[in-house]
């Protein structure tokens, strides 16, 4: 139970970054990026079915409406077994992302050389595409 509760806040901080990076980009690297996580300890025993309901309530900013919208992030946030409600459900999920900061944007260039069957080179593609560099925050918190 709490491994789902934990990796539900890297589930909607991994599809809020799918939303906004391009469908076309190469790769991500995210070595370089750390944060802090906590965690509640939950019973042994577990709860009725009858318990077994979530609602998803999201916030964003202005500028992260742009990359993706909220009723997409909710319709993809899903707890196996258990019922997604509107409201008053029993564990309610509250997630915030704050604007996106672009802190700066570099034009580069990829270059692909086909050789021949002599080893010689024989074409050569080149193509374009810009590299972003942004960052936001996001937090979601969890209620029983």
């Amino acid at each position: 139970m709490k491994n789902i509760f934990y990796t539900l806040n890297l589930f909607a901080s991994a599809l809020y970054l799918s939303g906004c990076a391009s469908s076309n980009s190469l790769k991500a690297n995210i070595d370089d990026y750390n944060f802090t996580t906590s965690y509640l300890q939950l019973p042994r025993k577990p709860l009725d079915t009858s318990y077994h309901t979530f609602s998803v309530n999201i916030e964003t900013g202005i500028t992260t409406v742009l990359g993706i919208k909220k009723d997409e992030i909710e319709q993809r946030i899903e707890i196996a077994g258990w019922r997604k409600l509107r409201l008053d459900a029993h564990v309610q999920i509250k997630t915030k992302f704050e604007d996106v900061i672009i802190e700066g944007s570099e034009a580069k260039e990829k270059v692909d050389i086909i050789k021949g069957k002599d080893g010689k080179d024989s074409i050569k593609n080149s193509s374009f595409y810009v590299e972003v560099t942004y960052s936001f925050a996001s937090r979601a918190i969890l209620t029983d």
